[in-house]
Protein backbone atom coordinates (compact mmCIF):
# COMPACT_ATOMS: atom_id res chain seq x y z
CA UNK A 1 0.00 0.00 0.00
CA UNK A 2 1.42 3.35 -0.86
CA UNK A 3 1.95 5.53 1.53
CA UNK A 4 0.47 9.39 1.43
CA UNK A 5 2.17 12.78 0.95
CA UNK A 6 1.05 12.96 4.91
CA UNK A 7 2.00 9.86 6.28
CA UNK A 8 5.48 10.41 3.94
CA UNK A 9 6.11 13.63 5.32
CA UNK A 10 5.16 12.42 9.52
CA UNK A 11 7.89 9.17 8.89
CA UNK A 12 10.67 11.53 7.27
CA UNK A 13 10.43 13.88 10.13
CA UNK A 14 10.78 11.65 12.75
CA UNK A 15 13.52 9.59 11.00
CA UNK A 16 15.41 13.02 10.65
CA UNK A 17 15.02 13.73 14.45
CA UNK A 18 15.60 10.52 15.29
CA UNK A 19 18.18 8.61 13.11
CA UNK A 20 20.89 11.56 13.88
CA UNK A 21 20.47 10.74 17.63
CA UNK A 22 20.59 6.74 17.25
CA UNK A 23 24.06 7.61 15.43
CA UNK A 24 25.42 9.83 18.04
CA UNK A 25 24.46 7.53 21.02
CA UNK A 26 26.23 4.13 19.14
CA UNK A 27 28.73 6.24 18.51
CA UNK A 28 29.48 7.48 21.78
CA UNK A 29 28.82 3.60 23.14
CA UNK A 30 31.33 2.93 20.88
CA UNK A 31 34.05 5.54 21.52
CA UNK A 32 33.08 4.74 25.50
CA UNK A 33 34.02 1.11 25.25
CA UNK A 34 36.64 2.26 23.86
CA UNK A 35 38.23 4.38 26.05
CA UNK A 36 37.07 2.14 28.71
CA UNK A 37 39.04 -0.57 26.83
CA UNK A 38 42.31 1.34 25.87
CA UNK A 39 45.52 1.61 27.75
CA UNK A 40 46.01 5.18 27.08
CA UNK A 41 43.09 5.49 29.86
CA UNK A 42 44.20 2.50 32.39
CA UNK A 43 46.71 4.91 34.56
CA UNK A 44 43.70 7.46 35.07
CA UNK A 45 40.96 4.55 36.31
CA UNK A 46 44.04 1.99 38.30
CA UNK A 47 47.42 4.01 38.38
CA UNK A 48 49.07 1.11 40.67
CA UNK A 49 47.86 -2.10 38.54
CA UNK A 50 49.11 0.04 35.72
CA UNK A 51 52.35 0.34 36.61
CA UNK A 52 52.69 -2.99 38.33
CA UNK A 53 52.27 -4.69 34.84
CA UNK A 54 54.70 -2.60 33.22
CA UNK A 55 57.04 -3.16 36.24
CA UNK A 56 56.51 -6.84 35.81
CA UNK A 57 57.60 -6.47 31.72
CA UNK A 58 60.96 -5.36 33.03
CA UNK A 59 60.98 -8.57 35.81
CA UNK A 60 60.28 -10.68 32.72
CA UNK A 61 62.78 -9.18 30.56
CA UNK A 62 65.38 -8.10 33.20
CA UNK A 63 68.20 -9.81 31.19
CA UNK A 64 68.28 -7.41 28.56
CA UNK A 65 67.57 -4.43 30.74
CA UNK A 66 70.95 -2.45 29.04
CA UNK A 67 69.58 -3.16 25.88
CA UNK A 68 68.04 0.22 24.98
CA UNK A 69 66.07 -1.07 21.69
CA UNK A 70 64.28 -4.54 23.42
CA UNK A 71 63.59 -2.58 26.69
CA UNK A 72 62.27 0.09 24.16
CA UNK A 73 60.42 -2.35 22.20
CA UNK A 74 58.76 -4.49 25.50
CA UNK A 75 57.65 -1.02 26.75
CA UNK A 76 56.77 0.20 23.81
CA UNK A 77 53.02 0.77 25.41
CA UNK A 78 54.22 2.59 28.87
CA UNK A 79 56.12 4.73 26.41
CA UNK A 80 53.38 5.50 23.65
CA UNK A 81 50.32 5.81 26.45
CA UNK A 82 52.10 8.29 28.79
CA UNK A 83 54.57 9.55 26.63
CA UNK A 84 56.97 9.81 29.90
CA UNK A 85 60.30 8.80 30.93
CA UNK A 86 61.71 5.80 32.64
CA UNK A 87 64.87 4.96 34.56
CA UNK A 88 66.13 1.17 35.67
CA UNK A 89 68.54 0.98 38.39
CA UNK A 90 69.90 -1.93 40.35
CA UNK A 91 69.56 -1.78 44.14
CA UNK A 92 73.35 -0.36 44.21
CA UNK A 93 71.91 2.36 42.30
CA UNK A 94 73.69 2.13 39.24
CA UNK A 95 71.35 3.30 36.01
CA UNK A 96 70.79 0.47 34.03
CA UNK A 97 68.74 2.02 31.44
CA UNK A 98 67.85 5.72 31.28
CA UNK A 99 64.87 6.73 28.58
CA UNK A 100 66.45 10.43 29.03
CA UNK A 101 70.39 9.69 29.02
CA UNK A 102 69.81 11.79 32.32
CA UNK A 103 71.73 9.84 34.10
CA UNK A 104 73.15 12.44 37.05
CA UNK A 105 69.83 14.03 37.80
CA UNK A 106 68.74 10.25 38.09
CA UNK A 107 71.35 9.39 40.28
CA UNK A 108 70.44 12.40 42.72
CA UNK A 109 66.86 11.67 42.73
CA UNK A 110 67.62 8.25 43.37
CA UNK A 111 70.26 8.74 46.56
CA UNK A 112 67.08 11.27 47.50
CA UNK A 113 65.10 7.87 47.43
CA UNK A 114 67.78 6.12 49.39
CA UNK A 115 68.09 8.94 52.00
CA UNK A 116 64.27 9.07 52.37
CA UNK A 117 62.74 5.99 51.99
CA UNK A 118 65.72 3.28 51.87
CA UNK A 119 66.37 0.71 48.76
CA UNK A 120 62.85 -1.19 48.91
CA UNK A 121 60.45 1.54 46.85
CA UNK A 122 56.77 1.41 46.35
CA UNK A 123 56.04 5.21 46.26
CA UNK A 124 54.37 7.89 44.02
CA UNK A 125 55.34 11.42 44.74
CA UNK A 126 53.86 14.61 43.01
CA UNK A 127 55.48 18.06 42.69
CA UNK A 128 53.46 20.19 40.61
CA UNK A 129 51.96 18.78 37.46
CA UNK A 130 55.22 16.30 37.42
CA UNK A 131 54.21 12.62 38.74
CA UNK A 132 57.39 10.04 39.71
CA UNK A 133 56.10 6.35 40.57
CA UNK A 134 58.60 4.20 42.16
CA UNK A 135 58.38 0.45 42.15
CA UNK A 136 60.52 -2.62 42.94
CA UNK A 137 61.86 -5.09 40.65
CA UNK A 138 61.82 -8.01 42.41
CA UNK A 139 62.91 -11.29 41.06
CA UNK A 140 62.40 -14.99 42.88
CA UNK A 141 61.65 -12.44 45.84
CA UNK A 142 64.57 -10.82 45.97
CA UNK A 143 65.07 -6.60 45.31
CA UNK A 144 67.28 -6.46 42.30
CA UNK A 145 66.60 -2.85 41.52
CA UNK A 146 63.91 -0.08 41.22
CA UNK A 147 62.11 1.45 38.00
CA UNK A 148 61.81 5.00 38.26
CA UNK A 149 58.75 6.60 36.19
CA UNK A 150 58.36 10.37 35.09
CA UNK A 151 55.68 12.05 33.32
CA UNK A 152 53.60 15.12 33.40
CA UNK A 153 49.94 14.27 34.60
CA UNK A 154 48.11 17.12 33.33
CA UNK A 155 49.74 17.15 29.50
CA UNK A 156 49.03 13.13 29.57
CA UNK A 157 45.26 14.44 31.05
CA UNK A 158 45.03 17.03 28.43
CA UNK A 159 45.62 14.43 25.57
CA UNK A 160 43.56 12.16 26.93
CA UNK A 161 40.85 14.78 27.27
CA UNK A 162 41.54 16.16 23.75
CA UNK A 163 41.01 12.37 22.66
CA UNK A 164 37.60 11.95 24.06
CA UNK A 165 36.59 15.99 23.11
CA UNK A 166 37.56 14.23 19.24
CA UNK A 167 35.67 11.48 20.33
CA UNK A 168 32.26 13.62 21.12
CA UNK A 169 33.02 15.89 18.29
CA UNK A 170 33.25 12.80 15.67
CA UNK A 171 29.48 11.30 17.62
CA UNK A 172 27.96 15.12 17.13
CA UNK A 173 29.06 15.83 13.56
CA UNK A 174 28.28 12.18 12.47
CA UNK A 175 24.77 12.86 14.00
CA UNK A 176 24.68 16.53 12.30
CA UNK A 177 25.63 14.51 8.59
CA UNK A 178 23.33 12.26 9.19
CA UNK A 179 20.17 14.87 9.89
CA UNK A 180 22.17 16.81 6.79
CA UNK A 181 21.93 14.02 4.55
CA UNK A 182 18.28 13.43 5.63
CA UNK A 183 17.38 16.17 5.13
CA UNK A 184 18.71 16.88 1.20
CA UNK A 185 16.94 13.18 1.06
CA UNK A 186 13.63 14.79 2.43
CA UNK A 187 13.96 18.01 -0.22
CA UNK A 188 14.84 15.56 -3.08
CA UNK A 189 11.84 13.41 -2.21
CA UNK A 190 9.44 16.59 -1.73
CA UNK A 191 10.53 17.83 -4.95
CA UNK A 192 9.68 14.30 -6.62
CA UNK A 193 6.54 14.09 -5.29
CA UNK A 194 5.38 17.29 -4.34
CA UNK A 195 7.16 20.06 -6.08
CA UNK A 196 6.90 18.62 -9.53
CA UNK A 197 3.45 17.49 -9.63
CA UNK A 198 2.36 21.02 -8.33
CA UNK A 199 4.56 22.66 -11.41
CA UNK A 200 2.45 20.49 -13.65
CA UNK A 201 -0.52 21.50 -12.20
CA UNK A 202 0.43 24.96 -12.32
CA UNK A 203 1.89 24.66 -16.10
CA UNK A 204 -1.84 23.33 -16.70
CA UNK A 205 -3.56 25.87 -14.74
CA UNK A 206 -1.92 28.03 -17.41
CA UNK A 207 -2.89 25.88 -20.11
CA UNK A 208 -6.68 25.81 -18.96
CA UNK A 209 -6.51 30.12 -18.67
CA UNK A 210 -5.49 30.43 -22.38
CA UNK A 211 -8.66 27.85 -22.67
CA UNK A 212 -6.75 24.72 -23.73
CA UNK A 213 -9.12 22.01 -22.68
CA UNK A 214 -7.96 19.24 -25.14
CA UNK A 215 -5.17 17.93 -22.36
CA UNK A 216 -4.85 14.90 -19.86
CA UNK A 217 -3.04 15.39 -16.75
CA UNK A 218 -1.19 12.01 -15.60
CA UNK A 219 -3.24 10.94 -12.38
CA UNK A 220 -0.84 7.73 -11.81
CA UNK A 221 -0.06 8.49 -8.65
CA UNK A 222 -2.46 6.77 -5.51
CA UNK A 223 -1.66 9.75 -3.12
CA UNK A 224 -3.22 12.69 -1.98
CA UNK A 225 -1.15 14.61 -5.18
CA UNK A 226 -2.64 12.07 -7.16
CA UNK A 227 -6.46 12.90 -5.82
CA UNK A 228 -5.48 16.66 -7.01
CA UNK A 229 -4.83 15.81 -10.02
CA UNK A 230 -7.96 13.73 -10.94
CA UNK A 231 -9.97 16.41 -8.81
CA UNK A 232 -8.41 18.73 -11.50
CA UNK A 233 -8.34 16.91 -14.43
CA UNK A 234 -12.41 16.01 -13.57
CA UNK A 235 -12.81 19.77 -12.78
CA UNK A 236 -11.39 20.89 -16.33
CA UNK A 237 -13.85 18.17 -17.91
CA UNK A 238 -16.59 19.83 -16.42
CA UNK A 239 -15.26 23.25 -17.22
CA UNK A 240 -15.10 21.83 -21.10
CA UNK A 241 -18.65 20.36 -20.95
CA UNK A 242 -19.76 23.72 -19.20
CA UNK A 243 -18.05 25.71 -22.18
CA UNK A 244 -19.22 23.35 -25.00
CA UNK A 245 -23.01 23.92 -23.36
CA UNK A 246 -22.57 27.20 -22.86
CA UNK A 247 -21.98 27.65 -26.83
CA UNK A 248 -24.83 25.48 -27.70
CA UNK A 249 -26.74 27.67 -25.14
CA UNK A 250 -25.15 30.51 -27.06
CA UNK A 251 -26.00 29.30 -30.90
CA UNK A 252 -29.46 28.19 -29.52
CA UNK A 253 -30.14 32.01 -28.29
CA UNK A 254 -28.94 33.19 -31.56
CA UNK A 255 -31.69 30.69 -33.46
CA UNK A 256 -33.99 31.69 -30.70
CA UNK A 257 -33.41 35.37 -31.79
CA UNK A 258 -33.41 34.64 -35.43
CA UNK A 259 -37.06 32.65 -34.43
CA UNK A 260 -38.33 35.51 -32.62
CA UNK A 261 -37.55 37.69 -35.24
CA UNK A 262 -39.66 35.43 -37.42
CA UNK A 263 -42.63 34.54 -35.25
CA UNK A 264 -42.87 37.99 -34.48
CA UNK A 265 -42.71 39.45 -37.94
CA UNK A 266 -45.44 36.85 -39.33
CA UNK A 267 -47.95 37.41 -37.48
CA UNK A 268 -47.72 40.95 -37.10
CA UNK A 269 -47.49 41.25 -40.80
CA UNK A 270 -50.81 39.19 -41.14
CA UNK A 271 -52.70 40.92 -38.66
CA UNK A 272 -51.48 44.24 -40.46
CA UNK A 273 -53.12 42.57 -43.23
CA UNK A 274 -56.23 42.06 -42.17
CA UNK A 275 -56.27 45.46 -40.56
CA UNK A 276 -56.05 47.16 -42.87
CA UNK A 277 -58.10 45.08 -45.22
CA UNK A 278 -60.75 45.81 -42.53
CA UNK A 279 -60.06 49.60 -43.16
CA UNK A 280 -60.53 49.48 -46.95
CA UNK A 281 -63.95 47.91 -46.33
CA UNK A 282 -62.75 44.79 -47.57
CA UNK A 283 -64.95 42.64 -45.50
CA UNK A 284 -68.85 42.98 -47.32
CA UNK A 285 -70.56 40.86 -44.95
CA UNK A 286 -70.35 39.86 -41.47
CA UNK A 287 -68.62 36.33 -41.76
CA UNK A 288 -65.87 37.62 -43.79
CA UNK A 289 -65.61 40.28 -40.64
CA UNK A 290 -65.42 37.70 -38.07
CA UNK A 291 -63.61 35.46 -39.98
CA UNK A 292 -60.93 38.33 -40.32
CA UNK A 293 -61.10 38.98 -36.30
CA UNK A 294 -60.85 35.40 -35.69
CA UNK A 295 -57.40 35.38 -37.98
CA UNK A 296 -56.00 38.65 -36.00
CA UNK A 297 -57.50 37.07 -32.46
CA UNK A 298 -55.59 33.81 -33.03
CA UNK A 299 -52.30 35.75 -34.08
CA UNK A 300 -52.44 37.63 -31.04
CA UNK A 301 -52.69 34.31 -28.74
CA UNK A 302 -49.72 33.24 -30.62
CA UNK A 303 -47.76 36.31 -29.99
CA UNK A 304 -49.25 36.49 -26.27
CA UNK A 305 -47.90 32.60 -25.65
CA UNK A 306 -44.73 33.63 -27.12
CA UNK A 307 -44.05 36.98 -24.65
CA UNK A 308 -45.46 34.66 -22.12
CA UNK A 309 -42.38 32.28 -23.07
CA UNK A 310 -40.01 34.98 -23.08
CA UNK A 311 -41.22 36.29 -19.61
CA UNK A 312 -41.26 32.98 -17.96
CA UNK A 313 -37.66 32.45 -19.48
CA UNK A 314 -36.58 35.69 -18.06
CA UNK A 315 -38.12 35.05 -14.77
CA UNK A 316 -36.10 30.94 -14.87
CA UNK A 317 -32.39 33.21 -15.47
CA UNK A 318 -32.41 35.39 -12.83
CA UNK A 319 -33.86 32.88 -10.17
CA UNK A 320 -37.03 35.42 -9.20
CA UNK A 321 -39.97 32.95 -10.52
CA UNK A 322 -42.26 32.44 -7.39
CA UNK A 323 -44.26 29.24 -6.75
CA UNK A 324 -47.27 29.50 -4.46
CA UNK A 325 -47.25 25.91 -3.28
CA UNK A 326 -50.46 25.34 -1.14
CA UNK A 327 -51.76 21.67 0.02
CA UNK A 328 -54.06 20.60 -2.80
CA UNK A 329 -56.36 18.05 -3.52
CA UNK A 330 -55.04 16.16 -7.08
CA UNK A 331 -58.42 15.02 -8.07
CA UNK A 332 -59.96 18.67 -7.54
CA UNK A 333 -56.75 19.93 -9.20
CA UNK A 334 -56.64 17.19 -12.45
CA UNK A 335 -60.77 17.60 -12.52
CA UNK A 336 -60.07 21.32 -12.76
CA UNK A 337 -57.73 21.08 -15.75
CA UNK A 338 -59.30 18.40 -17.57
CA UNK A 339 -62.75 20.56 -17.65
CA UNK A 340 -60.79 23.42 -18.96
CA UNK A 341 -58.57 21.21 -21.70
CA UNK A 342 -62.06 19.76 -22.47
CA UNK A 343 -63.89 23.12 -23.43
CA UNK A 344 -60.66 24.30 -25.33
CA UNK A 345 -59.80 21.03 -27.15
CA UNK A 346 -63.84 21.07 -28.41
CA UNK A 347 -62.94 23.89 -30.61
CA UNK A 348 -60.41 22.03 -32.05
CA UNK A 349 -59.91 18.71 -33.99
CA UNK A 350 -57.98 16.98 -31.42
CA UNK A 351 -59.39 14.25 -29.53
CA UNK A 352 -59.60 14.15 -25.85
CA UNK A 353 -59.27 11.10 -23.44
CA UNK A 354 -59.28 11.30 -19.91
CA UNK A 355 -59.57 8.20 -18.03
CA UNK A 356 -61.66 8.72 -14.52
CA UNK A 357 -61.40 8.96 -11.75
CA UNK A 358 -58.53 10.65 -10.90
CA UNK A 359 -56.90 9.63 -7.57
CA UNK A 360 -57.58 11.93 -4.67
CA UNK A 361 -54.72 12.51 -2.36
CA UNK A 362 -52.96 15.54 -1.08
CA UNK A 363 -49.43 17.24 -2.92
CA UNK A 364 -48.24 20.32 -2.50
CA UNK A 365 -48.69 22.05 -5.59
CA UNK A 366 -48.91 25.82 -6.97
CA UNK A 367 -52.48 25.72 -9.62
CA UNK A 368 -51.60 27.57 -11.56
CA UNK A 369 -48.28 26.22 -12.74
CA UNK A 370 -49.52 23.01 -13.18
CA UNK A 371 -51.65 24.14 -15.78
CA UNK A 372 -49.03 26.21 -17.42
CA UNK A 373 -47.17 22.70 -17.61
CA UNK A 374 -49.73 21.18 -19.19
CA UNK A 375 -50.69 23.87 -21.39
CA UNK A 376 -47.42 23.62 -22.77
CA UNK A 377 -47.71 19.53 -23.29
CA UNK A 378 -50.86 20.12 -24.87
CA UNK A 379 -49.78 22.87 -26.99
CA UNK A 380 -46.79 20.86 -28.11
CA UNK A 381 -49.21 18.01 -29.21
CA UNK A 382 -51.34 20.00 -30.99
CA UNK A 383 -48.68 21.97 -32.69
CA UNK A 384 -47.10 18.91 -33.95
CA UNK A 385 -50.29 16.59 -35.06
CA UNK A 386 -50.57 16.11 -38.38
CA UNK A 387 -54.81 16.36 -38.04
CA UNK A 388 -56.06 13.34 -36.61
CA UNK A 389 -54.71 14.63 -33.22
CA UNK A 390 -55.32 12.12 -29.77
CA UNK A 391 -54.26 12.87 -26.38
CA UNK A 392 -54.77 10.99 -23.91
CA UNK A 393 -54.54 12.21 -20.11
CA UNK A 394 -54.75 9.63 -17.02
CA UNK A 395 -53.32 9.61 -13.32
CA UNK A 396 -52.50 6.89 -10.38
CA UNK A 397 -51.12 6.25 -7.21
CA UNK A 398 -47.58 4.88 -7.64
CA UNK A 399 -45.70 4.10 -4.51
CA UNK A 400 -44.96 7.54 -2.60
CA UNK A 401 -45.68 9.83 -5.50
CA UNK A 402 -48.87 11.02 -8.07
CA UNK A 403 -47.89 9.89 -11.57
CA UNK A 404 -50.09 12.59 -14.02
CA UNK A 405 -49.21 10.85 -17.61
CA UNK A 406 -50.08 12.75 -20.95
CA UNK A 407 -49.62 10.96 -24.61
CA UNK A 408 -50.03 11.72 -27.49
CA UNK A 409 -50.48 10.05 -31.12
CA UNK A 410 -48.06 12.43 -32.83
CA UNK A 411 -45.09 11.81 -35.32
CA UNK A 412 -42.95 11.29 -32.24
CA UNK A 413 -39.36 12.28 -31.10
CA UNK A 414 -36.04 10.83 -32.40
CA UNK A 415 -33.90 9.10 -30.24
CA UNK A 416 -30.81 12.13 -30.44
CA UNK A 417 -33.22 14.59 -30.00
CA UNK A 418 -35.43 13.30 -26.74
CA UNK A 419 -32.46 13.34 -24.03
CA UNK A 420 -32.69 17.04 -25.21
CA UNK A 421 -36.20 18.38 -24.77
CA UNK A 422 -36.48 19.60 -21.76
CA UNK A 423 -33.04 22.21 -22.36
CA UNK A 424 -33.79 25.59 -23.04
CA UNK A 425 -34.11 26.66 -26.77
CA UNK A 426 -33.79 23.13 -27.73
CA UNK A 427 -36.27 22.55 -30.90
CA UNK A 428 -35.14 19.34 -32.23
CA UNK A 429 -35.73 18.92 -36.15
CA UNK A 430 -34.94 22.33 -37.16
CA UNK A 431 -37.13 21.99 -40.57
CA UNK A 432 -40.06 21.45 -38.09
CA UNK A 433 -39.02 24.06 -35.39
CA UNK A 434 -39.40 26.47 -38.65
CA UNK A 435 -42.47 25.08 -39.91
CA UNK A 436 -44.55 25.43 -36.31
CA UNK A 437 -42.26 27.95 -34.79
CA UNK A 438 -41.88 28.17 -31.20
CA UNK A 439 -39.08 29.57 -28.91
CA UNK A 440 -37.66 26.17 -27.13
CA UNK A 441 -38.44 26.93 -23.67
CA UNK A 442 -42.00 25.25 -23.71
CA UNK A 443 -40.77 22.11 -21.91
CA UNK A 444 -37.74 23.74 -20.25
CA UNK A 445 -40.33 26.06 -18.01
CA UNK A 446 -42.46 22.87 -17.57
CA UNK A 447 -39.31 20.61 -15.97
CA UNK A 448 -38.00 23.90 -13.60
CA UNK A 449 -41.85 24.04 -12.34
CA UNK A 450 -41.67 20.67 -11.60
CA UNK A 451 -38.68 20.61 -10.05
CA UNK A 452 -39.32 23.50 -8.05
CA UNK A 453 -42.88 20.61 -6.36
CA UNK A 454 -39.78 18.50 -5.67
CA UNK A 455 -41.01 16.28 -8.65
CA UNK A 456 -39.29 14.89 -12.02
CA UNK A 457 -40.57 14.91 -15.26
CA UNK A 458 -39.59 12.65 -18.27
CA UNK A 459 -40.67 11.82 -21.98
CA UNK A 460 -41.07 8.77 -24.03
CA UNK A 461 -41.13 8.48 -27.67
CA UNK A 462 -40.59 6.82 -31.02
CA UNK A 463 -40.62 8.07 -34.63
CA UNK A 464 -44.09 7.56 -35.51
CA UNK A 465 -45.12 6.44 -32.38
CA UNK A 466 -46.51 9.50 -30.65
CA UNK A 467 -45.10 10.83 -27.31
CA UNK A 468 -45.40 10.45 -23.69
CA UNK A 469 -45.31 12.92 -21.37
CA UNK A 470 -44.70 11.61 -17.72
CA UNK A 471 -44.60 13.85 -14.40
CA UNK A 472 -44.68 12.53 -11.00
CA UNK A 473 -45.17 14.40 -7.77
CA UNK A 474 -44.66 13.87 -3.95
CA UNK A 475 -47.65 13.20 -2.34
CA UNK A 476 -47.72 14.78 1.40
CA UNK A 477 -46.93 12.41 3.90
CA UNK A 478 -49.97 11.76 6.00
CA UNK A 479 -51.58 10.99 3.01
CA UNK A 480 -49.87 8.13 2.00
CA UNK A 481 -51.06 5.48 3.77
CA UNK A 482 -54.84 6.19 2.41
CA UNK A 483 -53.30 6.73 -0.91
CA UNK A 484 -52.10 2.98 -0.71
CA UNK A 485 -55.68 2.00 0.80
CA UNK A 486 -57.45 3.52 -1.89
CA UNK A 487 -55.04 1.64 -4.71
CA UNK A 488 -55.42 -1.90 -2.96
CA UNK A 489 -59.42 -0.97 -2.74
CA UNK A 490 -59.27 -0.10 -6.84
CA UNK A 491 -57.47 -3.35 -7.59
CA UNK A 492 -59.88 -5.56 -5.19
CA UNK A 493 -63.12 -4.37 -7.28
Amino acid sequence: MKLGIRRQLIISFILAIILPVVITLVLLRVFTVKVNTNTEFEYLATPDLFFENTTRKIQDDFSNVTNHSTIKIALREYFESLDGSLIIMDIEGKVLFDSEDSNVYEKNIIQEFDTQYGSDLNIMIAKDDLVKYVKPIIINRQLVGNAIYEFNEQTMADARMSEIVIYLAISFLAGIAAFVLLMVLMTINISRNILIPINKLSVATERVAKGELDFVIDCSRKDEIGVFCEAFDSMKNQLKDSLLRQKEQDEAKKQLIASISHDLRTPMTSIKGYVEALKDGKAKDEITFKKYLTVIENKTAGLDRLIDDLVIFSKLETGKMDMHLASLNSQELLEGIASIKEQELSLTQCQLIIKRPFPSVRIEADKERMMQVVDNIFNNSIKYSSGNCLIMLESKVISKSLRIVMEDNGPGIHEDDLMHIFQQFYRGDKSRSREHGGTGLGLAICKYIIEEHGGKIWAESAIGKGTRITIELPIIESDIYNAINDVMSADGS
